[in-house]
């Protein structure tokens, strides 16, 4: 229920909520604390950041504790001004608490405030202007973390007296950023017996003691930045002190120095952050063998009386083996000319993430290219070189980093990229936002095909037959890319245009006499592929229109002899599927074999009307159901039949095309067709079917072979008409074939 200008909570007003364990009702109107927070027995967390509340006091409870275990108030930027004996009693019995009271208006606490506390997780009662007198006043309490930054401290050493109050509190963090520190005295850690985090930044602090008297084995982290310490002396203090110490911060102090500094060893420390000092000698971490983290940031400076200002800063960093991370941004850093065979990094074997920016890389002598800094195979990931002033990159510079992912080049002098990214195949990031890029190789994105994101925002791309190839590159592209709409620096008739958009006619951009060559070459092709594409399109359709043709001419000449005459057992082979059995049986059967009525055709002559008058034909056909042996198998049971009979019957339905046995009789009599050379099949639509939906074999034979449809409607003279049309068809087709039969025994 944040921002909801909400002024007050009823008394009972969340009770029915047992469950609950989170309530959140930051930034509104509140006044006091409502009641639900020591009601809701599971209740673990409350935060009332941003409201107007000015007191602890709780809500219309009065004598009422609360029975969780764990608890965190959140009572953060609101008007609470001072803190009661009687404020903390309802939390009495929660055994772990944290409380965050910082940013309010407190300036008064009860000396007995804090002991009916148990413990404190962690209490925050920053930027209240207490003073130093919270110390005694947090003497019974047991507190894991605390922060005490900008509470108006003053005091002129931080020594174990200060601190003893918190002797017994079992600290393990403390802030104490912000306040009026003069001076670290060397007893301080005895109060202090297992901290692990202490901030001392921004409390003004010039000396800390060199030599402290109890050493803190607990000691994890250090914060002593912004502050005055000037020796660097102090750093062998804080090694030999802290000598489990993981993290030390010391930026913007007051140290200087032109010399070389070597850092004194350590087997703990992970990360060093130095930055904001003035340490223009040759810094050498090489001591610290377990260094993950190094910020050398803003080293470079105006030199105090007596120091020279000795120019431009040596970069180097070599042989830190367990080195992660680098940022040493800002310090005008320079290879010179007598370093420029010597490897920047060399040594760094986990090294992750470079970050380099605002340096002067390219301080040799102008118009000489950046300096090869990484002569040796490096692991980088990440690697930062925004604002050098770089104008041309060599095209090896980046050969020895295969696993560079994040390469920032923004804020440079470059006009062109090109064969420098040849190597960059797992690049994923490139920056190169505000440089004086008037073209881009295409070649060079081509090649980095894991790049997800490209910035080329606010150079000054100029629109021209080269650029050409990467605004297409940019309309089709799938990578993420920053500035693709900006517009075209010049020519001026394209200024107007976005880079992305620029599409010149390809008249303008192209070789004229190869133009008209290829043009020729790809008429040619296209002639002959749509030749090509028509015969093989209507191939089955030429062979067929081929064979149509054979057919209709009277074969002259020598013919093979066979074994023997052929002798067929039926006048027709019925393809139909299983569930057009019962149209087959009382349809088609009675009206072709008919009903013991008519006289059958057989051996191929016609005994019709005539000498038989009133007697209609007859014939004698094979169907499955009805003709196949029981225990063939189907497949020589088809070819069989089909084989014995004088002409094929394919009776087409949607059934039909539904079955992998029919389609497969298709095949066989298509083939049979082709063999025999003879006008030996008849195609029966049972209904119609749309063109796209048969398969190509029956669309040929329909658009080539006379075919009947069975009328849909109750039409008996339709009916009879169709079944004329079938007999005389089934006539016509076997006479024909006893004919050619006849010939060829003559000609035998």
């Amino acid at each position: 229920m944040n921002r909801c200008l909400i002024k007050t909570v009823e008394y009972g007003a969340l009770l029915g909520l047992h469950e609950l364990k989170r309530a959140s009702l930051k930034d509104n109107l509140l006044q006091t604390l409502p009641s639900f927070i020591v009601l809701l027995p599971n209740l673990e967390e409350a935060n009332f950041q941003s409201n107007r509340i000015n007191s602890l006091q709780i809500q219309d409870v009065s004598n009422a504790t609360m029975t969780n275990t764990y608890f965190d108030l959140n009572l953060r930027e609101n008007h609470v001004t001072e803190i009661t004996n009687s404020d903390f009693l309802p939390f009495e019995s929660v055994h772990y608490l944290a409380v965050d009271l910082s940013e309010n208006q407190i300036s008064k606490i009860a000396t007995e405030a804090f002991r009916p506390i148990k413990r404190f997780v962690s209490f925050g009662i920053g930027k209240n202007s207490i003073g130093d007198v919270i110390f005694t006043r947090l003497r019974h309490t047991q507190i894991e973390t605390l922060d005490l930054s900008y509470c108006q401290i003053n005091i002129s050493e931080l020594n174990s007296s200060v601190l003893r109050p918190l002797s017994n509190s079992n600290v393990r963090e403390l802030r104490l950023s912000g306040n009026r520190i003069s001076a670290i005295a060397s007893d301080v850690f005895q109060s202090l017996p297992v901290i692990e985090k202490l901030d001392l930044s921004s409390s003004k602090i010039a000396t800390m003691q060199r030599n402290f008297k109890t050493m803190s084995s607990t000691l994890r982290e250090l914060d002593i930045s912004i502050n005055l310490f000037s020796d660097l002396e102090l750093f062998k203090s804080v090694t030999l002190s802290f000598p489990k110490l993981q993290k030390l911060v010391a930026r913007h102090n007051e140290f200087v120095t032109v010399n070389t500094v070597i850092f004194p060893p350590h087997q703990h420390l992970k990360v060093l952050d130095l930055s904001y000092n003035r340490l223009y000698g040759y810094l050498n971490f090489t001591l610290l063998t377990n260094l993950r983290e190094l910020y050398l940031n803003g080293l470079f400076g105006i030199l105090p009386y007596p120091y020279t200002h000795p120019g431009l800063h040596l970069l180097i960093v070599q042989n830190m083996t367990s080195l992660v991370k680098l940022q040493y941004t800002h310090n005008k850093a320079c290879v010179l000319r007598h370093h420029m065979n010597t490897s920047v990094f060399e040594g760094l074997s986990t090294i992750r993430e470079i970050d380099l920016t605002g340096n002067s890389l390219f301080c040799m002598m102008k118009n000489e290219i950046f300096p090869h800094i990484f002569k040796s195979q490096c692991p980088v990931r990440k690697l930062i070189l925004a604002s050098n002033s770089i104008s041309k990159l060599p095209k090896n510079v980046f050969s020895n980093l295969p696993h560079l992912q994040h390469l920032d080049l923004s804020d440079n002098n470059m006009e062109n990229v090109g064969a420098v990214f040849d190597s960059l195949t797992s690049l994923v990031f490139l920056n190169l936002r505000k440089n004086k890029l008037v073209n881009f190789d295409i070649t060079a994105v081509l090649r980095m095909n894991q790049l997800h994101h490209l910035n080329i925002e606010l150079n000054r791309f100029v629109c021209s037959c080269d650029s050409s190839s990467f605004s297409k590159w940019l309309r089709h592209t799938t990578t993420y890319v920053n500035g693709a709409r900006q517009k075209c620096s010049e020519p001026a008739e394209y200024q107007n245009t976005a880079l992305e958009d620029f599409n010149p006619p390809w008249i303008t951009c192209g070789n004229h006499l190869i133009t008209v060559v290829f043009c020729c070459i790809g008429a040619g092709v296209v002639v002959i592929g749509a030749v090509a594409g028509l015969v093989a399109y209507f191939r089955l359709d030429i062979v067929y229109w081929w064979h149509l043709k054979r057919l209709n001419r009277r074969r002259h000449g020598y013919i093979r002899c066979g074994d023997g005459q052929v002798q067929y057992e039926y006048d027709a082979f019925v393809a139909h599927s299983s569930r057009d059995e019962e149209w087959v049986v009382r349809q088609f059967l009675p009206h072709v074999e008919g009903q013991g009525q008519g006289r059958r055709i057989a051996q191929g002559h016609y005994q019709g009307q005539g000498n038989d008058q009133g007697q209609d034909i007859v014939f004698n056909v094979c169907i499955h159901s009805r003709n196949f042996l029981p225990g063939d198998y189907i497949i020589d049971s088809i070819v069989e039949k089909m084989e014995a009979s004088k002409v094929g019957i394919l009776i087409i339905s949607q059934h039909f095309l539904e079955s992998d046995w029919c389609r497969y009789e298709v095949d066989i009599a298509q083939a049979k067709v082709l063999r025999e050379r003879r006008k030996s099949l008849i195609v029966v639509f049972l209904e119609k079917i749309p063109p796209d939906q048969l398969p190509k074999t029956l669309r040929l034979m329909k658009r080539h072979v006379t075919y009947l449809e069975w009328p849909e409607e109750e039409n008996d003279g339709k009916k009879e008409e169709f079944w004329k049309k079938l007999k005389l068809a089934l006539l016509k087709k076997t006479r024909q074939i006893d004919e050619a039969l006849n010939i060829e025994e003559e000609q035998v």
